[in-house]
């Protein structure tokens, strides 16, 4: 297990957040990859954890655990591009519920545009739009903060770190 106080620390959420989907992206372009982000209660930093897989392509189940001196502010994963499973670019109605029962905001990598979403539940709506090809389900895209480079073809998952 590595320590909490090695793993990498950034100013803002949105740092954290980009970095959280570079490294899920790294993990693997075909698995849902992701992890969680926590803020140091000493001196305010962003913390990364360490990304995982369940090697599914459409789903990933979230370790909430926080250490002491640290609080859950927010998680991250990836929708990797298999249009024909899931809206690649919308939150699922999981990731969206997830982030309203846990009161985190929500960071969701598009590995078929290479966007970084950000979902807030103070600040933007969880169903304001249709979902193309899913007649009566809303979801929302959040809103776009950042963007990874889309190259990487190895079909082996890399987690951790």
């Amino acid at each position: 297990m590595i320590p909490v106080e090695a793993l990498p620390a950034f100013d803002t959420l949105q740092e954290a957040g980009v970095y959280g989907i570079v490294r899920s992206y790294l993990c693997s372009p075909y698995y849902e990859c992701g992890g969680i982000i926590i803020r140091r209660l000493g001196d305010g930093k962003y913390v990364v954890g360490p990304v995982h897989t369940d090697y599914s392509g459409d789903s990933l189940e979230q370790d909430h655990h926080v250490p002491p001196g640290y609080v859950l502010v927010a998680d991250f994963h990836t929708h990797p591009c298999l249009p024909q499973s899931h809206s690649v670019s919308y939150f699922s109605p999981q990731d969206i519920s997830g982030n309203l029962a846990e009161h985190t905001i929500g960071f969701m990598g598009d590995l078929c545009s290479g966007d970084v979403h950000e979902f807030d539940p103070l600040k933007d709506r969880p169903a304001d739009e249709p979902v193309p090809g899913t007649p009566g389900i809303y979801s929302t895209r959040g809103r776009v903060i950042g963007h990874v480079q889309i190259t990487r073809v190895s079909l082996e998952a890399d987690q951790g770190v």
